[in-house]
């Protein structure tokens, strides 16, 4: 295919001609194009190697095939972590970059890479719980004898799901395994038997150990900040919206689809902190700014990435997850500001 100067929105199929990914997504940030007068076509990758070209049909409210040229930038949005380590979307990614187009956000992160890679920085360190991949059983004990609550995470998880929570007390550990949807409920069982159900999820996935912080609550309930950064002309990293995120009682994680609310920031903070409200946010902000950042310093073109980010009792931040293919933001106007961004950066990219 033959470079040209523009932006596009890049993907890959499962199934030879079936659009993958987020189409809503897509839909979202053609039209934040259209509103800078800038045409925006999806790029899918198919099994066999090939691209094929979409555009919106706004109209019939459908992606349809058509013609165009590889623009000069893509945003990458392929959905699952399997398609982008195919060898047809690896080759093909390498073939793009030989012919000089940019592929920003180039892959998905992993959640140990991110707490390792904050871990190292001097100025974040101490924003981040204790965390290690799982490499053995009985470090699992070793975690709950420390830190009595630790959360088990597989390393490529999204939406939180098969996020382990175990609660060590002192008649055995509670166990809670976020599963699609729902709250889950605890199960009790011995140590030992936390362990040996620990050890067998991690067969074959790999998984990072994470110790419970002492975080604040609203009504009871764990709440944390979900961040949009987006980098800007001095190509560093800035927020364009936040929110927070309450769990349900005796949640694992806050997100939405497994029973989180949305509620006001302003509303929580000043029911939990009151006059230190405005500080706690002001400082969530600035932990934000510098982990988005850090994590933009990966090799690579880095245009946006959400942040997790829960707050203690005493008011600090809690560093716990990024994602560099954030989906909707459930708050309107930060959505479609984060689309202009978005935009406003591929555009920067392409010039």
């Amino acid at each position: 295919m033959s470079v040209q100067v523009g932006i596009g929105i890049l993907t890959a199929n499962a199934r030879q001609g079936g659009l993958g990914g987020n189409r809503a997504n897509f839909a979202r940030l053609i039209r934040a194009a259209a509103n800078a007068k800038q045409d925006c076509f999806v790029y899918a990758i198919e099994p066999d190697g090939q691209v094929s070209v979409y555009r919106r049909d706004h109209q019939q409210r459908t992606f349809v095939r058509t013609e165009a040229a590889l623009p000069s930038v893509l945003y990458n949005r392929i959905p699952t972590r399997r398609l982008e380590h195919s060898q047809a979307v690896k080759e093909r990614m390498n073939t793009f970059r030989t012919e000089g187009v940019v592929i920003t956000n180039p892959r998905f992160l992993q959640k140990d890479e991110v707490l390792d890679l904050w871990q190292q920085s001097s100025a974040l360190c101490t924003f981040v719980p204790t965390a290690a991949p799982l490499t053995y059983p009985l470090q699992v004990a070793s975690f709950l004898d420390e830190h009595r609550t630790v959360y088990v995470k597989p390393v490529d998880g999204m939406a939180g799901l098969g996020i382990m929570q175990l609660r060590q007390g002192d008649d055995g550990v509670v166990m809670r395994l976020q599963r699609p949807g729902r709250a889950p409920k605890g199960r009790r069982m011995t140590r030992a038997q936390a362990v040996r159900f620990v050890w067998g999820k991690a067969a074959g996935t790999r998984y990072v150990l994470q110790a419970g912080a002492d975080v604040a609550k609203y009504d009871g309930r764990r709440f944390d900040f979900r961040l949009l950064a987006h980098a800007h002309e001095d190509e560093q990293m800035h927020i364009t919206g936040y929110g927070i995120r309450v769990g349900p009682v005796g949640g694992v994680t806050t997100h939405v689809p497994n029973g989180g609310q949305v509620l006001a920031p302003d509303t929580v903070l000043q029911h939990v902190f009151g006059t230190r409200a405005n500080q706690v946010r002001d400082h969530v902000l600035e932990v934000a700014t510098m982990a988005a950042n850090r994590v933009a310093a990966l090799p690579g073109v880095w245009s946006e990435c959400s942040l997790d980010i829960g707050v203690t009792r005493d008011g600090r931040a809690c560093l716990f997850e990024a994602n560099a293919k954030p989906m909707k933001f459930d708050e309107p106007a930060i959505e479609r500001a984060a689309k202009r961004q978005v935009v406003a950066r591929l555009l920067g990219l392409g010039q």
